[in-house]
C-alpha cells in the first residue's frame, strides 16, 4: 500500500487543449491574443505534457477553435442587384462579425497545422478541427455531399454562420448567443467526434 501511495495517482489518459473560442475574438485593436502569442502558448503546454515523466502515457488532443454564428445582414432581396450585391457583400466583409468568423477559422487553421506537425512526430498527439466538423455538418446543396458542399458554398463566401450575403445561419440548438454552444454541441456533436480520438478507441480499430 505504501508504494503505491508513493507513486501517487495515475496519469490521466488524455488531456484536451482546447483554446481560442475567446482569444480570436475581435476586439477594438485585434484579436484578444495575437496569433504569434496563441501559437507560443499552445506549443509551451503541448511539450510541457508531452516532456513531463508523470504523463508519459498521456495523450493530447488538440481541439480547434469553433465558429461563431453570424446573423444574416439586411437586405437579402437586394442580392438580385448585382450592383447592390456587390455593395452588400463589400459592406457585410468588413463587419466586426465577419471580421471575427474569419479571425476564428485561422485560430482554428493554426491549431490544425500545429496537430499535424505533432501527430507526424509522436502517436500521443491528435487533433480535432471543431471548426470545419460544425460549419460542414451544417452545409447542404442538393445532390451533393457535405464535402461537395462545404468547398462550393467557401467558394462563393457563404459558408454558414459567416453572416455574408446569402449564408445560412446555423441551425437552431447549435449556439445559444452566436458565440457559446447549444444543446446539439455541448453533449452530442463534441462528445462523438472525441470518441474517436481516444486512445482506447484508437487500439479497438487497430484490431479490427
Amino acid at each position: 500500500m505504501g508504494a503505491i501511495k508513493s507513486r501517487g495517482p495515475p496519469a490521466p489518459l488524455f488531456i484536451t487543449i482546447f483554446l481560442g473560442a475567446n482569444d480570436a475574438c475581435l476586439s477594438l485593436s485585434g484579436a484578444m491574443v495575437p496569433l504569434e502569442e496563441y501559437e507560443e502558448h499552445i506549443r509551451h503546454y503541448l511539450n510541457t505534457i508531452l516532456d513531463d515523466p508523470a504523463t508519459q502515457e498521456t495523450k493530447v488532443i488538440l481541439i480547434s477553435p469553433p465558429p461563431v454564428n453570424v446573423p444574416v445582414p439586411v437586405g437579402e432581396p437586394l442580392l438580385d442587384n448585382p450592383d447592390a450585391a456587390i455593395i452588400l457583400r463589400s459592406v457585410a466583409s468588413q463587419s466586426r462579425g465577419h471580421r471575427t468568423w474569419e479571425s476564428k477559422r485561422t485560430y482554428a487553421k493554426k491549431i490544425v497545422e500545429i496537430g499535424k506537425e505533432y501527430e507526424a512526430q509522436t502517436s500521443r498527439v491528435a487533433v480535432l478541427d471543431l471548426w470545419y466538423s460544425l460549419t460542414k455538418s451544417v452545409c447542404r446543396i442538393e445532390g451533393t455531399t457535405q464535402d461537395d458542399a462545404f468547398y462550393h458554398l467557401d467558394i462563393d463566401e457563404m459558408l454558414p454562420g459567416s453572416g455574408m450575403p446569402g449564408a445560412k445561419p446555423f441551425d437552431k440548438g447549435y449556439f445559444t448567443d452566436g458565440l457559446h454552444f447549444g444543446d446539439k454541441v455541448r453533449i452530442p456533436f463534441c462528445f462523438s467526434s472525441l470518441f474517436f480520438l481516444l486512445p482506447s478507441n484508437n487500439k479497438k480499430k487497430k484490431k479490427d
